[in-house]
């Protein structure tokens, strides 16, 4: 199954954000459940399917470039703006870090900073205060850190 969205105007889209239940308005149906976001509420549809092969559309000076979700190693806020970190090249778009990070929690994302939403499908080691993805490091928060806590013990298998 593929789906697409466009950021830029991710508000203005119903139909995906009933199959995403990742922006602002909440979903009613029955299979949805509700977790937190880095202090905020957010909704899931656990009868979706997320899927690593989705992608989305990023708008980048004058076009719209499709990026696999798999293929985001992190994402960097710069005031307005954010930066999405791949193994190949690193993309500029207008974009909010809150909105990003509620579309991309169901694909193991996680914000450890305030500036920082990582996945951790790339993880490569981490640290007290830092995640080591491909030589970059990216610092972890103290305001972020038991968040991080929580999300590997739910979903990191530990020997």
């Amino acid at each position: 199954m593929i789906r697409a969205i466009n950021l830029e105007n991710a508000s203005n889209v119903r139909s995906i954000t009933r199959d995403f239940g990742a922006f602002e308005q909440p979903l009613e149906s029955a299979g949805e459940v509700e977790y937190s976001v880095s202090g905020q509420e957010s909704t899931r549809d656990k009868n979706a399917v997320y899927d690593q092969n989705d992608f989305i559309l990023v708008k980048n000076e004058y076009k719209m470039i499709k990026l696999q979700v798999k293929d985001i190693l992190f994402i960097e806020g710069k005031g307005n703006y954010i930066s999405l970190h791949t193994s190949k090249y690193k993309l500029l778009t207008l974009q909010t870090m809150k909105k990003l990070e509620a579309f991309l929690l169901p694909y193991q994302f996680m914000r450890v900073h305030k500036s920082f939403i990582v996945s951790f499908h790339h993880v490569d080691s981490l640290d007290k205060h830092t995640i080591f993805i491909n030589n970059h490091q990216i610092p972890i928060s103290d305001s972020y850190r038991e968040n991080l806590r929580v999300f590997l013990a739910a979903n990191a298998k530990q020997i």
